[in-house]
């Protein structure tokens, strides 16, 4: 009877992973979505497909998620639109606006009560998107990340040290301005209303932009470090393709003058100019120019994308757009609004061969 009744008071939980070429380390984040003590959480995992070559690779990885999760929906995705895009894909196959998304990579293994507890802070402190403290994988001594703050020309700062050491020193409840999108729980309704990840950024910057977004409605933003996760952090390595520096900077820039107040963009550009060239010449000087050339080609090609910059500034020129009154409100209850995983279950042992634009 009690774990009825635990069930019926716990608002859905909807976990979201997106899976790509994962390694041994995956049959950790599994057991480790396996272990939740959260008794009401529902598993959407969005497989990656390779190539032809990589087939079985594929049906190993769906049967592991079978064998660890029996209950997780897989959608097996062509192609490789990115985690941002994949995530958005939630809102389409989710009803209801009632429970939470907590969405994930696949490097991330929460403790047993990192769940519970960020959606326990969530309604303690009337969040819009909380995250849990990230440990190093293979040291979980060390801190890597406990949210980021962030300047006006989009340069995030984070409070931890290289190789810190986990003393308690971070672990204050308190608001940030990024959450690393490695983990992060997030209102259902609330990601619905701000239009999910941006779509044009698939890797390496998405964080910034939402987080950015969420803010501009009215939610908090928190970090909770009572809820501890591990996490890899290793993209790089199996996306060989992509050049982190180039699109951090562009994304960076893009987000800056999407989402800067009008009076604010020229000022912005100017300094993000400035910033960039004198970085430039400190680089030279250090050897370490890769990053600053990559800051500033972004910089210059912001002030010829004009189309994007309207595009994008009228996708987001109605923040905030939460009624008056229910900004600040606590997430709803099961009994004010129900969250389904009904569309998805109905497939649940049969994954679906999905591609996304």
């Amino acid at each position: 009877v009690l774990g009825r009744e635990r069930l019926a008071a716990a608002p859905p939980v909807v976990c979201a992973v997106a899976v790509y070429r994962p390694g041994p380390w995956f049959d950790e984040t599994l057991a480790a979505l396996a272990a939740q003590d959260y008794p009401n959480v529902h598993h959407l995992f969005f497989v990656v497909q390779g190539d032809e070559t990589e087939g079985s690779a594929d049906e190993a990885v769906s049967g592991s998620i079978a064998a660890a999760l029996p209950g997780a929906v897989v959608r097996r995705v062509a192609g490789n639109p990115g985690f941002g895009p994949l995530m958005n894909e939630v809102s389409r196959l989710v009803q209801g606006d009632g429970g939470f998304f907590c969405l994930m990579h696949d490097d991330v293994a929460l403790a047993p009560d990192a769940i519970s507890r960020l959606v326990e802070e969530a309604f303690r402190s009337n969040a819009g998107m909380v995250g849990p403290k990230l440990m190093e994988w293979d040291d979980p001594s060390v801190v890597q990340s406990v949210g980021f703050g962030a300047d006006r020309i989009g340069d995030m700062s984070t409070p931890v040290e290289p190789g810190e050491r986990d003393q308690e020193q971070h672990d204050a409840i308190r608001d940030v301005f990024v959450l690393s999108s490695a983990c992060v729980v997030v209102r259902s309704d609330l990601f619905r209303e701000v239009g999910g990840y941006p779509r044009e950024v698939g890797f390496y910057g998405e964080d910034l932009d939402l987080c950015w977004r969420m803010h501009l409605s009215g939610a908090r933003v928190l970090v909770v470090p009572s809820a501890k996760a591990r996490h890899r952090n290793a993209l790089a390595s199996r996306r060989e393709d992509a050049d982190r520096d180039v699109l951090q900077a562009r994304h960076r820039v893009r987000t800056v003058v999407s989402l800067s107040g009008r009076l604010q963009i020229p000022f912005a550009i100017v300094q993000m100019l400035i910033t960039s060239i004198v970085r430039v010449i400190v680089g030279a000087a250090t050897g370490k120019v890769r990053e600053p050339l990559a800051s500033l080609r972004a910089s210059l090609a912001v002030c010829f994308d004009t189309a994007f910059v309207v595009r994008r500034r009228g996708e987001v020129r109605p923040y905030p757009t939460v009624p008056k009154g229910s900004r600040s409100r606590k997430p709803r209850s099961p009994r004010q609004g129900k969250c389904t995983v009904c569309r998805i279950c109905s497939r649940a042992q049969n994954p679906t061969r999905t591609s996304f634009a």
